[in-house]
């Protein structure tokens, strides 16, 4: 609508008015106004086109200067002037997403994609700025679109795997994760993605097998390590998880859950050292205090003290370290109160 100029109207009204003095007729009020009536709205309509496209010009020399705020009035006024301007409500939606207003940005977007629904870029962008703000099914359902219009995408792809994810839609994640690895077989996300929902599904050797995948494609990452360590401990391959653990450790020190798989896998592996679990715990709590899990298992490693105590008659100490565990427990559920089992063992060894 906006690509066309006003020469064609003007050359309309043109030849009406040389078709009136050529035939020399007298038209009536009446006629004249009803053929020069829909002219002059063109004429008008033209005229807010042309100020739309001015103000869509000065918005882009104020976002170039960074005048964020000038520049989104500036547009808004050009969308008074042609409300389907899909350029102009585009534009709004990459200035509000530079400034991280990400909601304003998807609504920007959204409207630009309904106007233009070849828009590859709207789709795209709508997508992005929905799953930064976790609206997941907004931002799947405009990925899958950009997906349609992009076939061999792969940040489309793998965006809307990722959503479909969070969604709980495995199946679907599964799909656009396999498109996404086809698309770009050399980068490793994409396995990382399907060890993940292959881990929400069970499969648990299909989860080690992507894990590994995405390893020997981006070496070592702390956080696949520690993905792929927590995969063999549902294998029961604890001594394989221990190894991957200290060295995901050792190259980020900063990961909680590493420690707190760590701590699980050293209370499997070294009942006769209980002291490495309740360190590794105790790192993990350190790195996130709010880390229900840590507690729970820092209180079995306590209760496990205290029983080994009891066995060898040292009442007091077995009773001090049944203390500990319980004292965990309870700042466990109060953490994540739904948890039934753990609730039910602290009612045990309390009656004792």
């Amino acid at each position: 609508m906006l690509e066309r100029t006003g020469f064609s109207r003007l050359l309309l009204l043109a030849f009406l008015f040389a078709g009136m003095l050529l035939s020399g007729c007298q038209e009536e009020t009446t006629k004249t106004e009803a053929i020069m009536e829909p002219v002059a709205d063109n004429i008008a309509f033209e005229k807010d086109e042309s100020e739309a496209v001015r103000l869509y010009v000065d918005a882009i020399m104020l976002n170039d200067i960074q005048k964020w705020d000038q520049a989104i009035r500036t547009l808004n006024d050009a969308i008074k002037y042609a409300p389907d301007f899909s350029l102009a409500h585009s534009f709004k939606g990459d200035i509000y997403q530079v400034s991280q207003r990400y909601e304003q940005s998807a609504d920007a977007y959204e409207q630009a994609a309904q106007i233009d629904p070849w828009s590859f870029k709207d789709f795209f962008n709508l997508g992005k700025v929905s799953q930064i703000i976790e609206q997941f099914k907004r931002a799947a359902n405009a990925y899958e679109n950009a997906c349609q219009l992009e076939p061999d995408h792969y940040d489309a792809h793998f965006g809307a795997a990722k959503c479909y994810y969070e969604l709980q839609d495995f199946d679907a994640a599964f799909d656009y994760s396999q498109r996404a690895k086809e698309i770009a077989p050399d980068l490793s996300d994409p396995d990382v993605l399907l060890g993940d929902i292959y881990e929400e599904r069970g499969d648990h050797t299909a989860a080690i097998d992507s894990y590994r995948r995405a390893l020997e494609i981006e070496g070592n990452s702390p956080r696949t390590m520690v993905s792929l360590a927590v995969a063999y401990t549902k294998t029961r391959r604890f001594a394989a998880a221990e190894e991957l653990l200290v060295s995901a450790i050792a190259l980020d020190p900063s990961e909680n859950i590493a420690f707190q798989y760590l701590g699980f896998v050293q209370l499997q592996l070294h009942k006769d050292d209980l002291g490495l679990a309740i360190d590794s715990y105790t790192k993990a709590i350190e790195l996130n205090e709010k880390d229900h899990v840590a507690y729970k298992g820092l209180g079995v490693v306590y209760m496990l003290k205290s029983l080994n105590e009891e066995k060898q008659g040292n009442t007091e100490a077995g009773e001090a370290y049944k203390a500990e565990a319980l004292a965990n427990w309870d700042i466990s559920l109060q953490i994540n109160p739904d948890q039934p089992e753990l609730r039910n063992l602290m009612s045990r060894y309390n009656k004792h």
